[in-house]
């Protein structure tokens, strides 16, 4: 928030998938007197299996294994939840 009081612009790239969290980092950002412009980013099912394929293959600290099922119902959940 730092950034923001002083007139920087920042990038949060983070999950917000439920509306209720949206909502709180609005009120956040505008507190502070920032703008808080949604930007979603659209990819096709396909797409989002791909990456998904490629991300279970990590093995990092931030790895998360990610089935095709458990994709197909969280894109489901997110379309749902970003209306």
């Amino acid at each position: 928030m730092e950034l923001l009081r002083a007139g920087r612009s920042i990038v949060l790239d983070h999950g917000l998938w439920r509306r209720s969290d949206r909502d709180e980092w609005k009120k956040t950002v505008r507190a502070v007197g920032g703008r808080s412009p949604l930007v979603y980013l659209p990819a096709s099912s396909e797409v989002l299996l791909r990456r998904l394929a490629a991300r279970n293959q990590r093995r990092d600290a931030n790895a998360l294994t990610v089935t095709p099922e458990v994709g197909r119902l969280l894109r489901s959940v997110r379309t749902a939840y970003c209306r």
